[in-house]
């Protein structure tokens, strides 16, 4: 699946899914943490996702999927 244009540029170890609450839209997030996997970022508290879209952080990762 292709990428789209405002998430180009980024590996996908950086990328996750995120159900972005600013946007109310699905969108490609950055991980802080490059390659965590998903089910480990809600154990991890100084874990967060910034949507490429809106630039909201997220901290709640079971609004997150991997890429």
């Amino acid at each position: 699946m292709a990428l789209p244009k405002y998430a180009e540029g980024h590996s996908k170890e950086e990328l996750v899914r995120i159900n972005c609450q600013a946007c109310a839209s699905n969108r490609y997030g950055l991980l802080n943490k490059p390659y965590i996997a998903t089910s480990y970022a809600g154990i991890d508290p100084e874990v967060y996702v910034t949507c490429l879209k809106c630039g909201n952080k997220q901290i709640d990762a079971e609004n997150w999927y991997d890429v």
